[in-house]
Formats: C-alpha cells, sequence, structure tokens
C-alpha cells in the first residue's frame, strides 16, 4: 500500500518515487538528516532535487495515513514474555 500511495503521488507531483521519499521522509518532523542509497549516477541525480520541490499537503496526509504503524509494529522489539507491570 505504501509504494502505491508514493507511485501515485509520484505521478501527482511529476517527480520520481525516490525523490518524493526523500522529501517526503526529509520533511517529517523530528527527523534531522536523510541518507540515500544511490549506487549509480542516475540514482543519484533523480534525488539531488529531492528537496526542490513542494509535496502538496493533502498528498503528505495520504503518505502519513498509508504509513502508519500498526499498533503491534513495537511489540517485535521487547523480549518475549515482557510484562511492563
Amino acid at each position: 500500500e505504501i509504494v502505491k500511495a508514493l507511485e501515485e503521488v509520484s505521478k501527482e507531483v511529476d517527480q520520481p518515487m525516490a525523490a518524493v521519499a526523500i522529501n517526503w521522509v526529509a520533511n517529517r518532523p523530528g527527523v534531522s538528516s536523510v541518507i540515500l542509497g544511490a549506487t549509480k549516477l542516475n540514482q543519484l541525480e533523480q534525488t539531488v532535487g529531492a528537496l526542490d520541490f513542494n509535496i502538496p499537503q493533502e498528498l503528505a496526509n495520504k503518505l502519513d495515513e498509508v504509513s502508519k504503524p500498526t499498533s503491534s509494529f513495537l511489540i517485535r522489539f521487547l523480549p518475549r514474555g515482557y510484562n511492563p507491570c
């Protein structure tokens, strides 16, 4: 669902999916840096301009909604049998 929403937003703003993803992540509250994972020159070229455009709020909200973690997301990181009480 996340990739599908990312593809839709990418088409709406006429930007590559990688650039949209980096732009969206970089503009999330609490994010101070983003690591680019380009292995080819064209990937780097596509993502280097990722902050040179704005994602309209309604489209950013779409990405926010589809990427919300489920309530059990963090439970995977707790030791088996953990009881906070």
